[in-house]
């Protein structure tokens, strides 16, 4: 009989780390926005983690967006149009369908990562640019080893940000691009704002309890908004953070966040959900 002990003992050793391990990985509290949300989800459950929803910021397509339009009726007269989202690439098509515009001259796509495929949803003959690394910063790479020139046009469809600060990412993207020489246009595609919840007090009790293991970010909008909505950048014990890519990351520690998890695969939410479930293995 003494002989089994040892297994018995590594049976309830084993037991116990797999329960503590679930315990930890439990609950993931993101705060991308709706529309982004059920694909975060799906890949948080994926990988055996429990996903919980809060929206910190809202995106909205304005009924009529003149700047697109305008964009759109004078389309010949640009090489390039990057896209900074899947938002900025859906509110494009949806003026352009009511504008029933179905060719777009010779003009150059550039998209980011996965945000790529929202593209391939449409039958165009445009050729399409998805640079190797998933960023605003990789658009600029990939056009500056083109060797764009000083007449080369680029219009860049952004979001508008109201109610919160404007993330730097968009600056230095259309800074990037101009430093190329090319001639830059910006278009406000849609609007990016704060999220209001009538249940705030809740929410901070919540997180003060230790109810989530990770809050997790995709975008520095969504952290401004959200330390707006709990009302501090702290809270007791040690609360474990993660973003999305180095660029989130690194404006998260401007706001004097401690990031515990930074996605090394950033060119989709599979990656970012591995880094989470990674970083308890």
């Amino acid at each position: 009989m003494r002989a089994y002990v040892p297994v018995i003992l590594f049976i309830i050793t084993v037991f116990t780390a797999c329960s503590s391990a679930e315990k930890e990985t439990g609950k993931v509290l993101f705060t991308t926005p709706e529309g982004y949300a059920e694909r975060l989800s799906d890949a948080l459950t994926e990988q055996g983690l429990e996903p919980v929803s809060l929206p910190a910021v809202k995106t909205v397509i304005p009924a009529e967006n003149k700047e697109i339009e305008s964009l759109l009726l004078n389309i010949e007269e640009y090489d390039y149009i990057a896209f900074s989202s899947r938002k900025a690439i859906e509110a494009f098509f949806i003026a352009s369908d009511s504008l029933e515009v179905e060719k777009y001259g010779n003009v150059v796509f550039c998209a980011i990562g996965k945000d790529s495929e929202k593209l391939g949803e449409r039958d165009f003959n445009n050729t399409v640019i998805v640079p190797a690394e998933p960023s605003p910063a990789g658009i600029v790479d990939t056009l500056k080893a083109l060797g764009v020139s000083a007449d080369t046009k680029i219009a860049v469809l952004v979001p508008e940000v109201r109610g919160i600060t404007e993330p730097g990412v968009v600056p230095s993207f259309i800074k990037g691009l101009e430093n190329t020489g090319m001639e830059v246009s910006r278009v406000n595609a849609y609007v990016t704002s704060a999220v209001q919840y009538p249940s705030a007090d809740s929410l901070r009790t919540m997180i003060r309890k230790g109810e989530y293991d990770v809050i997790a970010f995709t975008s520095t909008a969504e952290i401004e908004a959200f330390l707006l909505l709990t009302g501090g950048k702290t809270w007791p014990g040690k609360q474990v953070l993660a973003c999305f890519g180095p660029y989130t990351a690194a404006n998260a520690e401007d706001m004097g966040l401690e990031v515990d998890i930074i996605a090394s695969d950033y060119s989709s939410f599979s990656g970012f959900a591995r880094a989470i479930k990674d970083f308890y293995k």
